[in-house]
């Protein structure tokens, strides 16, 4: 078999037409090897994994801007963007958010480039982005100093979300585009994963309880470990079906897949694996209403899955000392629920919002006790 397929596809992507080839499957599942070993040796090397941090997104910005071909700036994207929580854990030195508003100016740049008499903005984005100016506003004008760097950080995504939008509803659908663009955002996942796995090996402070464990997900928070590596599953599944590849590289893409599910069930943030289990069944469920034909392939996915995971589960659980079972049965929310009331009653109390980056404040007012970080509850990692 040779390392590039003999088919040509072509893209009409921003206007442009070109042929082009992409490369098969198993050189993918080459990266898929390679970029994990070499993240492991980056982590015994602050200099390289900030000069390879720097060079992707130099690239990716270069690319951005003098490229006729949308494609690879879409496949740079994707590596940046589930390369967030990998690099804050190898602490390679980069701006808090950067990659976001890296994302935003590439994208942005990418948008630029479409005349304006082709241009499209769906009425949700601007209704979307009308709201969020008056929201910004009233944070700045509250207390500018300090409001400046929650707003930086707290608007990211919302930016990232407006520009993201308004860029791929200007292009053409291409299922073919999805292949290696979900490949390229695997390989940060699959990064994530070996390292979570040398520290569960080596590390001599593994302990297992009833909460989110750090080690476990390599020294970094197991709420975002679990997102980041359920967001791999999720893009594995979207490269196996669209993809459909044949034989070996078949079993190796579930392979793979079943390793990210059992790392992210190891790191014990129950919301992380929630979150996974819900896009995953979001993904088939909208494949096999648009295609039946894919049906399937998907039953085989999860006919597969359910097979290893139901022999993989007890295993796992005597590996970690029965906690497993005792921590995905706890009926406690970890203070979630406090958190809900909050949002419901903060709600009530301004319909309107209170200022981007202002809910930390507003929801301590309105709880009494300041519950940091959106997506952690009461008790931050802690899943």
């Amino acid at each position: 078999m040779t390392a590039y397929s003999s088919q040509r596809a072509r893209y009409r992507l921003a206007g442009a037409t070109q042929p082009h080839t992409y490369p098969n499957d198993w050189f993918y599942l080459g990266l898929c090897l390679a970029y994990p070993l070499l993240t492991l040796v980056f982590m015994q090397a602050p200099l390289l994994r900030n000069l390879q941090a720097y060079f992707v997104v130099g690239g990716v910005l270069v690319l951005a801007a003098v490229v006729r071909r949308d494609a690879l700036v879409i496949f740079g994207c994707a590596f940046l963007a589930t390369s967030d929580v990998l690099w804050r854990l190898l602490e390679v030195a980069f701006f808090w958010e950067g990659i976001k508003y890296v994302l935003v100016l590439c994208l942005g740049l990418r948008v630029l480039r479409i005349p304006p008499r082709q241009l499209t903005i769906p009425a949700g984005v601007l209704l979307y982005a009308g709201l969020m100016i008056p929201a910004v506003l009233w944070a700045l004008a509250l207390d500018p100093a300090a409001a400046f760097r929650s707003v930086s950080a707290s608007f990211s995504a919302h930016l990232l979300l407006i520009v993201g939008a308004i860029f791929f509803a200007n292009l053409p659908a291409s299922e073919r585009i999805l292949r290696p663009m979900a490949i390229f955002g695997t390989l940060p996942t699959l990064a994530l994963a070996a390292i979570a796995a040398l520290s569960i090996l080596t590390s001599e402070d593994l302990r297992w309880s009833n909460e989110g464990n750090f080690v476990a997900s390599g020294g970094y928070g197991p709420n975002q470990v679990s997102t980041v590596l359920g967001a791999g599953v999720l893009l594995l599944m979207v490269w196996w079906v669209t993809a459909a590849p044949r034989g070996i590289a078949r079993v190796l893409i579930i392979g793979l897949a079943l390793w990210l599910v059992v790392q992210s069930v190891l790191t014990f943030s129950r919301g992380g694996v929630l979150g996974m289990a819900l896009a995953v069944a979001a993904l088939f469920g909208l494949l096999s209403v648009l295609d039946t034909r894919r049906l399937p392939a998907i039953l085989v996915i999860l006919g597969i899955g359910g097979l290893a995971f139901s022999w993989a589960l007890p295993r796992l659980n005597q590996f970690t000392e029965q906690t497993l079972d005792v921590r995905y049965s706890e009926p406690d929310l970890a203070g979630r629920e406090t958190l809900v009331e909050s949002e419901i009653a903060l709600f009530l109390e301004h319909p309107l919002g209170v200022g981007v980056g202002q809910g930390a404040e507003a929801r301590a007012q309105a709880v009494g006790a300041r519950l940091g970080g959106f997506s952690h509850g009461v008790h931050p990692h802690s899943g």
